[in-house]
């Protein structure tokens, strides 16, 4: 139970729970192993707490952070100031994927919503243990926000 609740609170974003969840679980079975096809970023915090052993291949994909963004240089005086409308992807992905914009890597679900212009989008999702690559067209709303659900295992 302590297990499912630590997945649950990391793919939720609750990290400070679900440490405390994994812990637990630990601590009752030491052995203690993840689900097949978790994601790489909740594997890695369930390795930080002491699970190393898990089920997933030993060459899954190297967790990183996204790189922070560069902000654009302000328009110069005499340029008129051009604001894109932005909007919203939330990316909720069966089993979990790493998710591309334009070639750049945005991170790996599960992720908070992706800010990107107004307008059809082509994001890729990749899952290099699966060895599925697929792309997603979406509409994004000015201002607002759009969900896209993906199943990798379809």
């Amino acid at each position: 139970m302590a297990l499912y609740q630590g997945l649950c609170g990391a793919s939720l974003g609750q990290s400070k729970a679900a440490r405390k969840s994994f812990q637990r679980a630990l601590e009752l079975d030491p052995a203690l192993q993840l689900p097949l096809g978790t994601s790489p970023r909740i594997v890695a915090l369930f390795e930080e707490l002491g699970g190393g052993r898990r089920t997933r291949p030993a060459e899954s994909p190297a967790v990183a952070a996204a790189p922070a963004p560069t902000p654009s240089p302000a328009p110069s005086p005499q340029e008129p100031s051009r604001v894109a409308s932005m909007g919203r992807v939330q990316v909720r992905v069966n089993p979990w994927a790493e998710v591309f914009y334009e070639g750049r890597r945005l991170g790996i679900t599960p992720m908070p919503a992706i800010r990107l212009p107004a307008g059809r989008r082509t994001l890729t999702l990749k899952n290099k243990e699966l060895g599925v690559s697929r792309d997603y067209r979406v509409s994004v709303p000015a201002n607002g926000e759009v969900t896209l659900k993906a199943d990798l295992l379809e």
